[in-house]
């Protein structure tokens, strides 16, 4: 996977939702809403879940790099292919 690519993904991801690392690396494929443009965000700061919008920016960032990894439940996982 493209380094540039998954941290390009990342750092949108995290602009976007305003949420910490952990947060980001946490997310998963169902947490994404295309047809809504929205991301869940579970358990987040006080253990709340959220939604916040998804700029279609962002959501570029993220289909790149989910075709680089093609993982179907992580969004970010690490090279053996588990959560980070």
């Amino acid at each position: 996977m493209g380094v540039y690519v998954y941290y390009y993904g990342c750092l949108c991801l995290l602009w976007v939702s305003m949420s910490i690392y952990e947060e980001a690396l946490s997310l998963q494929i169902r947490d994404i809403d295309t047809e809504r443009k929205l991301i869940h965000i579970r358990r987040g700061k006080g253990h709340k879940d959220r939604l916040v919008p998804l700029p279609d920016l962002t959501l570029k960032a993220l289909r790149a790099l989910w075709l680089k990894h093609r993982h179907p439940a992580l969004l970010f996982p690490n090279p053996v292919g588990k959560a980070e």
